[in-house]
């Protein structure tokens, strides 16, 4: 049964696209085989053209896998894809969809440190300071992951330097706690308030031995 799918949703056509039997692919299609993650699968391998095929034939570029709910975008931006993030974007994909933990492809490629994939994300239309779930800004985040590059890039396109993550720290007080001196000059120079006080103290081994109402100041 050309219908038949596994558990995760996987079935016929994403393995013939797994095992790179890319010509048993029209005819899965045309047998009736859901299109369901097959750009997943493109996304992973990195198949430019055959992403395009598939959104030829209606692939949803949108659509979550059963799992942590992670979108083809989302695949492409971990893997630093900067090539196949402009295709599912020109393809209609939402470049701030968020998985089940509320990671978007954004806070993907800023995870995997790929500098390239964030500007073509913020270039197709991604938030600069949409927040990860309730919590941590892009900014934030790439204080946290020691990306200073990335962190420069975010700047330039709008992010708010002092929008506090969870926890209420802000970028600056990441930087700081880190050691991360150009970052925190860098923080400083786009308008990072020195002054802020730092929240929640308990939460984060940094500032662990901190008294309540520290500030930063440099």
């Amino acid at each position: 049964d050309p219908k038949s799918a596994m558990s995760d949703g996987s079935n016929a056509l994403t393995f013939a696209i797994h095992h790179g039997r890319f010509e048993l692919i029209d005819g899965l299609i045309e047998a009736g085989c859901p299109l369901g993650t097959c750009l997943h699968a493109a996304a992973s391998r990195g198949e430019a053209s055959l992403a395009k095929r598939l959104l030829k034939r209606g692939a949803d570029p949108n659509a979550a896998e059963r799992g942590f709910g992670f979108t083809p975008l989302s695949s492409a931006a971990s893997r630093g894809d900067a090539a196949m993030i402009g295709i599912l974007l020109d393809g209609g994909a939402e470049p701030d969809k968020a998985d089940r933990n509320g990671q978007t492809p954004l806070d993907a490629a800023i995870m995997g440190g790929h500098g390239a994939a964030v500007r073509r994300l913020l270039d197709g239309g991604a938030d600069p300071n949409r927040r990860r779930g309730k919590g941590d800004t892009p900014l934030t985040w790439a204080v946290m992951m020691g990306q200073a590059a990335i962190a420069k890039v975010l700047m330039e396109r709008g992010a708010d330097v002092n929008a506090p993550g969870e926890g209420g720290l802000r970028p600056l007080a990441w930087a700081v706690g880190q050691g991360q001196a150009k970052t925190a000059a860098m923080l400083l120079k786009a308008g990072a308030d020195p002054n802020t006080e730092i929240a929640s103290r308990e939460r984060h081994g940094h500032f662990a031995d901190c008294p309540k109402g520290t500030t930063v100041l440099m």
